[in-house]
């Protein structure tokens, strides 16, 4: 394929479990191809691999805080903290990485206000480390923000809650523009509620979408008029607490964990609690590589 593409995009839920992405990562590099990760892990992000990345041209790379406080990241048992990622924003951009693009989170349970000033301020601390970095190569790179509204998902320990109110995440959106405004080289791209309404509803419902779906296909996915025109109630799957109900639709299905162990974890997250991964099986580590 190298006569025909120059790039590698490396496609993996957890890419660096790989036991062998060192070496991986060295021969794509020897092989003069530019190489593209999805999102890393703050623990996959060792000197070596943005190293490798660096020098096969990459220069940006994805990481995914989720939320701006570490009380809120213990609330989702996203195990890592402010001090971690800012420690792993300072290998990136000393190694020569130019810009940094991060995902985050809105309508996560107990979230506040001051878990919006703390997207706020743990980016604009990433941003202090890019400027140092940048004064001395006379060039300043950027930093992008994708925020997404939570969508509960099945088999999780949300797949009992409501998705946040369309006018709450209207709210919090804003608020977060306001924070985020005329930043210099910080660009933000804040999703409403109306972008995740219909993921959401293919995430949350059962098989009473069918006909929504069917009629999104023919319609070049108007989802808003297929939902109208099947009388399929949205609102009832994406705004009703299911924690009541005897049996979810996707029970039918067995994902290895049970109903227990998800409402456990939950309850350990609104007590503010992590659940420390075990060590990570690499044998078992799926990569997949896709020439772009």
């Amino acid at each position: 394929a190298r006569p025909f593409a120059n790039r590698v995009g490396l496609v993996s839920i957890a890419l660096c479990d790989h036991p062998d992405i060192e070496r991986i990562l060295a021969r794509l590099n020897e092989m003069g191809y530019s190489i593209s990760p999805a999102s890393l892990r703050l623990d996959d992000l060792t000197e070596p691999i943005v190293r490798v990345l660096r020098e096969s041209g990459e220069r940006t790379i994805t990481i995914a805080p989720e939320t701006g406080s570490d009380r809120l990241r213990r609330v989702i048992n996203k195990t890592v903290t402010n001090d971690e990622i800012l420690d792993r924003a300072e290998l990136i951009f000393s190694s020569g990485i130019e810009n940094l693009k991060l995902y985050y989170m809105l309508g996560l349970p107990t979230e506040t206000d001051d878990d919006l000033v703390a997207i706020r301020d743990l980016t604009l601390q990433m941003r202090d480390i890019m400027l140092k970095h940048a004064r001395s190569k006379g060039h300043v790179g950027r930093i992008g923000g994708s925020v997404n509204p939570l969508i509960p998902k099945p088999g999780t320990t949300y797949q009992w809650l409501a998705m946040t109110d369309a006018a709450t995440i209207d709210r919090k959106s804003k608020r977060l523009r306001t924070l985020m405004a005329d930043i210099d080289n910080v660009y933000f791209n804040i999703k409403s509620e109306r972008h995740s309404y219909y993921q959401a509803l293919l995430s949350l419902g059962d098989r009473r979408v069918a006909p929504a779906i069917e009629a999104a296909e023919r319609n070049g996915q108007n989802w808003r008029a297929a939902v109208a025109e099947t009388g399929v109630d949205a609102d009832h799957f994406l705004f009703r607490d299911r924690s009541g109900d005897a049996m979810l639709p996707w029970d039918i299905i067995d994902g290895g964990m049970k109903a227990s162990f998800f409402k456990s974890e939950f309850d350990k997250g609104l007590r503010e609690e992590w659940t420390l991964p075990p060590k990570r099986a690499q044998e078992n580590a799926r990569l997949i590589p896709v020439i772009q």
